[in-house]
């Protein structure tokens, strides 16, 4: 009787721990994506933003950053007031720039949203503006994945994306 016992409060112990993994799945697995439409939604209605953050970036290192609310991190003053209306009206979690993936040229990431867990199948989603034409482009990026990187053309240069 008395081993029950203990093997029952060693289970007891662990009841905290198991209980915030529980949370953190939940959370995780009833967090909705956003859509290729709503993302498509907010480009096409604050374009100018967003233009004007990827002028801004392009060729350089711009990494902007929203903490919470209004309080947003940039390497480039220039571009803080800019990145700052973007985040506060589309919900833009970050903006920054690379050309360290060939495939993917000269660009300016947009994050909106970001899934999953470090240890399992996580993406990010958002919008991309390149220099160059981005493959493989999709009718839509809310489907399972076929490819590392998935792009939907909205116009010239502008893309919605979802990758690791």
């Amino acid at each position: 009787m008395r081993a029950h016992l203990g093997i029952f409060a060693k289970l007891w112990n662990l009841l905290p721990m198991f209980s915030i993994l529980m949370v953190l799945c939940l959370l995780n697995a009833c967090t909705s994506e956003i859509s290729d439409k709503e993302i498509s939604a907010d480009f096409t209605n604050y374009k100018k933003l967003f233009a004007e953050t990827a002028r801004l970036g392009l060729g350089t290192d711009l990494a902007c950053y929203r903490k919470s609310g209004d309080t947003v991190t940039c390497n480039m003053p220039a571009a803080i007031e800019t990145f700052r209306s973007l985040s506060r009206v589309t919900g833009v979690k970050s903006a920054y720039a690379r050309n360290d993936i060939p495939q993917l040229g000269n660009a300016v990431y947009f994050v909106v949203a970001e899934y999953g867990f470090v240890t399992m199948s996580s993406y990010t989603k958002g919008l991309i503006y390149s220099q160059q034409e981005l493959v493989p482009t999709v009718n839509s990026t809310d489907d399972k994945p076929e490819s590392k990187y998935r792009f939907k053309k909205l116009e010239d240069h502008w893309y919605v994306f979802r990758m690791p």
